[in-house]
């Protein structure tokens, strides 16, 4: 149905994040609320149960949302409580717009 990968991660400014480096759900399972049901899974139970023993957490989660078909990935973040910052990152010819959500601020 879909996969998704994270990790932890320093900022520049030293800020601990979490990062949503990959997330995709099948075409065919697209537009049938198994995206955010998935993402509600990865921040609810995942990320935030990883970290919920760990003597530190970090400050906020961040997503790079492409840009390509953005319109429905950006609400898909949105919906989680994810906002879009003003960077957008270029990888190999594909730019990424930058999405941050501070840690316990997500909706459901």
């Amino acid at each position: 149905m879909g996969v998704a990968r994270w990790r932890p991660a320093s900022e520049e400014s030293g800020s601990q994040v979490v990062v949503i480096e990959h997330f995709g759900v099948l075409e065919p399972k697209r537009r049938q609320g198994y995206g955010k049901q998935l993402l509600q899974v990865i921040v609810k139970q995942d990320i935030h149960e990883t970290f919920a023993s760990e003597p530190t957490r970090p400050q906020a989660l961040v997503a790079y949302v492409p840009q390509t078909d953005s319109f429905a990935s950006m609400k898909l973040f949105q919906s989680l409580g994810f906002q879009p910052a003003a960077q957008v990152q270029v990888v190999e010819d594909s730019s990424f717009l930058r999405m941050r959500m501070a840690w316990g601020c997500n909706r459901s």
